[in-house]
Order: C-alpha cells, then sequence, then structure tokens
C-alpha cells in the first residue's frame, strides 16, 4: 500500500450550507456528513464560484473561475456530453495532473468524464446514488498499489428539481409530506427582500413551471422544504455507506475526505427555490474537511472560502505536487489547525452567474450577475433591471432582506464595491461590465457582449 496520502473527495448537487445537522438544523439528520464535521473542520463560509451545476464543477477541477474556462451554462458539448468536452487543454484537469504524478483517479457518478482516458479517469459507474455507494465502496475495499483520488458525484438533493415539476424522481420518491404541523417552519428571510433586482422575479416568472414549488401557499414552500430535506438524508445514506467503506479498508487514517456540494438551493428563502441567483442560500455551499493532520471538531467561521478555487491546491499540498500556475486558489491546509489565524488569506470573494430569464433560455451573456463577498458586506450585481445593485451587511441582516444600495447615504460604500469588482474583473480577464465602469476592449471574445448590449440600448 502506498505511504501518500489518498483522496476521497464527495460532492452532492445543489445542497445549501446549512442542511447538515452538524449546522445545527434540527430538521434532518445527516450522519454521514457529521461524522466528516466531527473528525475534522466545517468551513462556514465556503462559496462556490458559480450556482449552476456544469460551470461549479469545470471549477473544482481546474481551480479556475468559470469564465477563464468559458462555461458558463449547463449547455450540452460536443458529443452529447456536459462539461468534460468543453475547449479547454484537458492538461488543466486536476485528474490529469494527479495521474501524471503516480495517483489512480476513479469517478463513480453525475456529470462522469468520457471514456477516453483523457482526463486520467477510471470510470466506475453512471449517475445513479446507488450505484455510487456500491461501486465506491467496493473501490474502496479492493487492492491499492497505489495512491488514489476516488470522486463520487452524487445527484441528489438536485431531485427537489423533479419534485416541482412533478416528475418522476429518479433516485426515489420522499413519499407524501407528514401534516402541517410537523413540517419545517419558513425561513426567517422567507419574505422578499426591498428594492430586490427586478431581474430575479422576472426569470422566477419567465419560468414558473420549474421555480414554484406546486403553488405557492405558505404550506407548499413548507412542503418542498421537508421534501428537500429527505432528499438530502437520502444522499447522507450513500455517503456513511462510503465513509462505513473506508473506515472498513483501513484506509481512514491515510485519506484526505473532503465533502463539498456544488452550489445550493433557495430552500424557500426569498421565496426562491433551486439555484442561479445571487442569495447566501444559493452560493454558500457545505465543505468539510478529515484527514491527516487535520484537527477534529473545528468549525472554521471568519475565512472566505472558494471551494471551486481551493479544493485543487488542497489536493496538491495533501498529495505532495505542485500546483500548476493557473489555478486561482489556496491550500485550504493551513487553516486546518491553531495556527489559522496567521495565514495569509483573500478578503473577499467572487462569485459568478447568468440568468436564463427569457423564454428560451435567454443569453447568458445578457443576463449575467456577479457577488462580491467580505467579511460583512456583500455586493451583489447583475446586468439590467431596477435596482440591480444589492448591498447588504452580512453582520447585521444575514438573511439579506433590506437592500442597502437603494439609500443614497450608502453611495461611498457601493463605489467602493464597484471598483473592487471592477479590480477583480480587469485581474482575472472577466467580461462582465461593473456599473459606472467603461466597457472593456471587446477584443477576445469580449465582441457578442458589446453587440448584446448595442441591441438592448445598453442595458
Amino acid at each position: 500500500m502506498s505511504e501518500k496520502t489518498n483522496i476521497l473527495w464527495l460532492i452532492t448537487d445543489q445542497q445549501t450550507a446549512g442542511a447538515m445537522s452538524c449546522t445545527g438544523n434540527e430538521w434532518l439528520k445527516t450522519p454521514g456528513m457529521d461524522s466528516v464535521a466531527e473528525r475534522g473542520i466545517r468551513f462556514d463560509r465556503a462559496y462556490c464560484t458559480y450556482p449552476l451545476c456544469t460551470p461549479s464543477r469545470g471549477s473544482l477541477l481546474t481551480g479556475q473561475y468559470p469564465h477563464q474556462i468559458d462555461c458558463n451554462s449547463n449547455s450540452m458539448g460536443k458529443g452529447g456530453r456536459f462539461f468534460w468536452y468543453r475547449d479547454f487543454p484537458r492538461e488543466s484537469l486536476l485528474t490529469n495532473h494527479l495521474a501524471k504524478h503516480g495517483y489512480r483517479c476513479v469517478w463513480s457518478g453525475k456529470d462522469m468524464p468520457p471514456e477516453d482516458g483523457s482526463c486520467g479517469v477510471e470510470l466506475l459507474s453512471p449517475w445513479g446514488d446507488v450505484q455510487v455507494g456500491d461501486k465506491l465502496t467496493e473501490f474502496l475495499k479492493g487492492p491499492h498499489d497505489e495512491p488514489f483520488l476516488a470522486i463520487g458525484a452524487l445527484v441528489n438533493p438536485h431531485n427537489i428539481c423533479e419534485w416541482t415539476r412533478q416528475c418522476t424522481c429518479m433516485e426515489g420518491d420522499v413519499g407524501d409530506p407528514p401534516p402541517l404541523a410537523d413540517l419545517p417552519p419558513l425561513p426567517p428571510n422567507h419574505d422578499f427582500t426591498q428594492y430586490e433586482p427586478e431581474i430575479i422575479r422576472i426569470l422566477q416568472n419567465d419560468a414558473s413551471y420549474a421555480f414554484d414549488p406546486r403553488g405557492v401557499t405558505e404550506e407548499e414552500w413548507r412542503q418542498y422544504v421537508w421534501a428537500y430535506y429527505r432528499m438530502v438524508e437520502m444522499a447522507d445514506m450513500q455517503v456513511k455507506r462510503i465513509l462505513d467503506g473506508l473506515d472498513e479498508a483501513g484506509l481512514t487514517d491515510n485519506t484526505l475526505v473532503i465533502f463539498t456540494g456544488d452550489h445550493g438551493d433557495g430552500c424557500a428563502a426569498h421565496r426562491w427555490n433551486q439555484k442561479m441567483v445571487l442569495y447566501e442560500e444559493i452560493i454558500r455551499i457545505p465543505l468539510l474537511l478529515a484527514g491527516p493532520g487535520i484537527e477534529s471538531g473545528r468549525v472554521d467561521t471568519s475565512h472566505l472560502v472558494s471551494n471551486g478555487l481551493d479544493l485543487f491546491p488542497t489536493i496538491c499540498e495533501a498529495a505532495g505536487l505542485p500546483v500548476p500556475g493557473q489555478v486561482e486558489g489556496q491550500s485550504l491546509l493551513p487553516l486546518c489547525s491553531d495556527g489559522a489565524a496567521s495565514v495569509d488569506w483573500r478578503d473577499e470573494v467572487v462569485v459568478e452567474t447568468a440568468l436564463n430569464a427569457e423564454k428560451g433560455g435567454g443569453n447568458p451573456l445578457r443576463n449575467s450577475g456577479r457577488a462580491l463577498v467580505r467579511a460583512d458586506m456583500k455586493y451583489s450585481v447583475y446586468t439590467w433591471g431596477r435596482h440591480k445593485e444589492q448591498l447588504v451587511d452580512l453582520s447585521t441582516d444575514p438573511g439579506e432582506m433590506t437592500n442597502l444600495a437603494a439609500d443614497p447615504a450608502n453611495k461611498g460604500t457601493v463605489l467602493q464595491m464597484r471598483q473592487a469588482l471592477q479590480d477583480w474583473c480587469e485581474r482575472t480577464g472577466d467580461f462582465f461590465q461593473v456599473p459606472g465602469y467603461e466597457m472593456m476592449s471587446p477584443e477576445g471574445g469580449w465582441a457578442e457582449l458589446a453587440e448584446i448590449r448595442s441591441e438592448s440600448g445598453g442595458n
């Protein structure tokens, strides 16, 4: 057996940060996820790079922002596949980087890579959470002559989308909701935000078949939350099975376990379900690490973490490998001990999005948004619509109920946040136009955005 650290990486789909019982949520039980938190660290302020499946996973596997890898939608690529067939170099993939340095990389579950070997990964099973549990457990118990990266990509709680649309839930039905008295309560921020960006409700109204959980009554919203939590528990059953398999194989002490989600879900906050907008419930995700050198029972509530940027270098450090130059993030391992306070860390994190707010899908360049999050202040902005800028103080208004950007008294803070986002756009080569700044040169792929803005009168 190799002396190098193994990596077991489990990813759920559409799980908001608070949907684990280890966060104090009494309306679901997640013993599998909780066990990782008990043995290691939970990052309370972890964000995705993009609240949509394919762009977020593109970041997870390249360590770059979605706009840097030209991945801003779930559109199918060549051969009917998602992300993997995008036109960027295969050598930028984490799996190829590890495979080149002697790691055996295996994949089980959602959004699996092609079988041509170009991604440095072996396929254990296609979609299906039970199959993920079966195949990963079987793999872990097998012989290991080399270190491994084993990825388990679970579907749930994404099946809440099918539940909302009254379609068949492929991972299994959750049954009928209980009586009203036994349903989870509505979140404190269930109502609409004051001076909310207009584009958000245009999207919701344009795709009501997808964004209204079988109606708009209080009971139906609470049923939605109940069903969502049951699907998180279904995913956790497989997480626990896989972790039990790791333990039975005697690999726990030499394996870095990573648990995260690709993005969150509205979970009835702001009368929103599903993803794509920039509220905290949708862009904050679970992130747990346990393994060699990580102190148990830690909760990090201060560092702003991006799973799409930071897990790539974290895995490299655990494996004793160099970090490729294009990777944007920082390793999380220095934050996993008592020396975390002295680590030189970022003071802001940025999340991208594109809203398909028109019938037929719309254009992601036209309907873009960005959120810049700091310790207390959060600035969100969309490309068009009334109140397109949103400013909240997360320390006093964690539910994001009051848009401070609507008050002229906060103009100075808005200008500061605009400048910070503009600086980020220039540093990372983002096409997004921050209010008050000139359009970047339409060279190198920007011409489409310039044309769109010309057609829409600059809105």
